[in-house]
């Protein structure tokens, strides 16, 4: 069996934090039924992921924790997928849309 460095660890270890903050950050929003969750695409739902893992490995962890999923509307969820969609399209989250991102996500509609 090949030995795995300190860092491939690390970064396995990282990747598995990441998705399960994002995996509790989507149950929660799953779980409010103004989300409309069900109205979402599994290509929604993949979009969203990739912009939860993106905002979780920018901001700080005080931060992440203090956003309230549990609270975000369909509204929120249409605007943060636009917003997704273009990040998604430049490829890289650019801090204007960290600091919009964060604000829909600490005080969702």
């Amino acid at each position: 069996m090949p030995e795995v460095s300190r860092d491939e660890m690390g970064r396995r270890a990282f990747a598995i934090t990441k998705e399960h903050a994002v995996e509790t950050a989507m149950e929660k929003i799953r779980k409010n039924p103004a989300s409309e969750w069900q109205s979402l695409s599994e290509d929604d739902r993949d979009l969203l992921a990739f912009l939860l893992g993106e905002i979780w490995i920018i901001v700080p962890r005080s931060r992440w924790e203090s956003m309230v999923f549990s609270r975000v509307r369909k509204a929120d969820l249409r605007l943060l997928l636009a917003m997704a969609q273009e990040t998604r399209n430049r490829g890289h989250l650019e801090e204007l849309s960290v600091h919009e991102f964060s604000r829909i996500l600490q005080n969702p509609s």
